[in-house]
């Protein structure tokens, strides 16, 4: 239901009453709502078991923060929805009707922001990698998250401004965007007998901010990282495969006999040939289970990163991309789409139930391989 596409007329109107999207939508969410509330739970535990290890391990920090905004997506988003559809009507007041749009917001931005997070560490542990040192690489971390918080706040402090409560019925109030409102005051000016399809050039303008600063400028980004990426390994590819680079790649990728004057970690030597008969042959193979582990470390950590951009992406893509058509083309855009809009609105709490497949699925991974080698 949305006002704007009610007809209008000058005699007073009964509320709208739910419509059969209306109770379908309700139906997937409470199932959506109830399991990613338990498997996000149970992530949420488990992330947090052994705070210890977030000290020095960024993944680990990197998926805490994903599990949080998982969370704000089925409790405040989800949990909203599913309250406004089940009375449908808003009876929290205006001080809650812009916080609860606030949260929204906040929860879509803030899950976008750490997928870029997550792809901004892929790119610099490439390009910028610290050597053998957990403690600046989880610092390096922390960092980006914070600047990713932060930024995610700020771009959602206008919806403070643009939500109030309105009661275009009596005794039915809702939570409305001030540009719907003045279409339905207008409507009532004008009396109107039509449907009133006019966009504010503001309202436009607004909605255009509000899904690049969400989807499409944070895609652009993970893509920007992931592009570099693979560019760069393609060009490292041919080098490391000479004799001559080995040491050249070995100290890239953490294998070095030397202790980094910042960190406490040993990291180790590539036997070859030339060191086999010296003191490195000794450190480098009597552990070897350190070099295979961190190296199932590195393998793992870009499959679950690219995992979770993977899924971020196919289950934002189809709304986002509704939506920028109906903004940029509203004359082209079909009102029966408009209609269908709503279930692929659903796929992006699809995500926040996806996401600790995903990654729980990979610490369990790094677990048994862990367990396998130290046997």
């Amino acid at each position: 239901m949305r006002l704007s596409e009610e007809a209008v007329d000058w005699d007073p109107l009964p509320p709208p009453t739910r419509i059969a999207s209306d109770y379908i939508e309700m139906g997937y969410l409470l199932v959506l709502g109830a399991v990613g509330a338990i498997v996000n739970l149970i992530a949420f535990t488990n992330l947090n078991e052994r705070p210890s290890v977030a000290r020095r391990d960024r993944l680990l920090v990197l998926k805490q923060h994903m599990n949080y905004s998982d969370m704000m997506v089925i409790f405040l988003y989800t949990t909203s929805r599913v309250c406004w559809l089940t009375i449908y009507t808003w009876n929290g007041g205006d001080v809650l009707c812009k916080f609860v749009k606030f949260g929204q917001a906040l929860s879509f931005q803030i899950s976008s922001n750490v997928v870029v997070v997550i792809a901004v560490d892929r790119a610099l542990s490439v390009l910028v990698p610290l050597r053998g040192c957990r403690t600046a690489a989880v610092a390096r971390v922390h960092g980006l998250l914070i600047g990713a918080w932060v930024t995610a706040v700020a771009l959602s402090l206008p919806q403070m401004f643009v939500w109030k409560v309105f009661e275009p019925f009596p005794n039915w109030p809702q939570c409305s965007g001030i540009w719907e409102i003045s279409r339905w005051q207008l409507s009532l000016e004008n009396k109107q007998n039509t449907t009133i399809y006019y966009a504010f050039t503001a309202e436009r303008i607004y909605n255009i901010y509000h899904i690049v600063v969400i989807f499409w400028l944070p895609l652009a980004l993970i893509t920007l990282c992931y592009a570099t990426v693979i560019v760069w390994l393609w060009k490292r590819r041919s080098t490391v495969s000479s004799p001559s680079s080995v040491s050249t790649y070995a100290g890239h990728v953490g294998l070095s006999t030397s202790r980094s004057p910042a960190c406490s970690s040993v990291r180790f030597a590539v036997v070859t040939e030339e060191t086999r008969g010296s003191s490195n042959y000794k450190l480098a193979t009597t552990r070897p289970f350190r070099t295979r582990s961190t190296s199932c470390s590195r393998r793992q950590a870009m499959r679950v990163s690219c995992a979770l951009v993977v899924a971020y992406v196919l289950c934002w893509l189809p709304y986002n991309s509704l939506v920028l058509w109906q903004l940029i083309d509203p004359v082209g855009y079909s009102a029966q789409i408009e209609s269908k809009m709503y279930f692929i609105n659903g796929l992006i709490v699809v995500n926040s139930v996806v996401n600790p497949f995903l990654y729980e699925t990979f610490r369990k991974q790094i677990d048994h391989r862990t367990f396998d080698q130290k046997k």
